[in-house]
């Protein structure tokens, strides 16, 4: 190896750091927080919340039922880090789970998954 490449390599090495550190645009899409869940089985509704994404104009909402190995299914978008959904089935497992997205131009850019959440509606276990 040259000292040329070896001199190339050292400053390459040097600037992965600052890389690493630069600030996110300010435009930049953030990720949803954390999901909660509440569920008012008097209304047969469960209601969703996350922290909203920096930079978010809404939010798509993705339900799966665990035991028919499906696929997620879009619920629905939403503008608020917050849903209500009506339709679960009683002693059923699902997931949920919701990504961001904006809109530039006509054009949505999407931003990553939230971690899923599982839950089962309406089943209970009493010791």
């Amino acid at each position: 190896m040259s000292t040329g490449q070896k001199i190339a390599i050292f400053m390459l090495v040097l600037m992965i750091p600052m890389v690493i550190l630069l600030p996110k645009s300010e435009n930049e899409l953030g990720e949803v927080g954390t999901i909660e869940y509440n569920i008012d089985s008097t209304r047969d509704v469960v209601y969703f919340s996350w922290s909203a994404a920096r930079n978010a104009d809404g939010y798509q909402v993705y339900v799966l039922l665990l035991e028919k190995n499906q696929d997620y299914v879009l619920a629905g978008e939403v503008e608020r880090a917050q849903v209500d959904i009506k339709g679960f089935i009683t002693g059923e497992s699902y997931s949920v789970k919701v990504r961001p997205f904006k809109e530039t131009d006509g054009q949505k850019e999407y931003g990553k998954y939230s971690n899923a959440l599982t839950f089962s509606y309406g089943q209970y276990d009493l010791v």
